[in-house]
């Protein structure tokens, strides 16, 4: 098991490790974009208080860099050879990776052939979802994306006050 080693990935990678009890190696390849400056900061205010920052990244998303922050063409490139070298290292075996939101959706850009520009075709996937991605003679397949079957079990409970 990979994982980022952001602490909501690692309760994640723990929690899919409950009944494996392997080793969880963390890869700082699989952090989630940092944002620099915007960082904690409410993504509705960022208008107001970046104006110029802002109307940069409305204009081109892929490249935009938040001041002290990283771009998602940087985030693109590094998640992508994380996990293309975990892939090589473990070739032949099943293995788990832990990672983010935006930075999935970059690696998944990488999985697919598309370019960055089409991220946003992407959909942010959904806490705890999984995605199957084999890695075959050189060639990349997605199997599936953003799957939940395993929260299925769980059903609605009900809550009493």
């Amino acid at each position: 098991i990979y994982s980022s080693p952001l602490l909501r990935a690692m309760q994640t990678a723990e929690a899919v490790n409950h009944y494996h009890r392997l080793p969880i190696e963390t890869e700082e390849g699989l952090c989630e974009i940092y944002a620099g400056e915007w960082e904690r900061k409410l993504f509705a205010d960022l208008p107001i208080l970046y104006p110029e920052h802002w109307r940069l990244w409305c204009e081109d998303e892929s490249h935009f860099c938040a001041p002290g922050g990283e771009s998602i063409v940087q985030v693109h490139s590094r998640i992508s050879h994380a996990i293309d070298r975990i892939a090589a290292q473990n070739d032949g075996k099943t293995i788990a990776v832990v990672s983010h939101g935006c930075a999935l959706r970059c690696y998944l850009c990488h999985a697919l052939g598309l370019p960055l520009e089409r991220i946003g075709e992407i959909p942010l996937s959904q806490n705890t979802a999984v995605s199957r991605v084999v890695y075959d003679g050189g060639t990349i397949q997605v199997d599936y994306y953003d799957d939940l079957s395993h929260l299925e079990p769980i059903g609605k409970q009900e809550v009493s006050v």
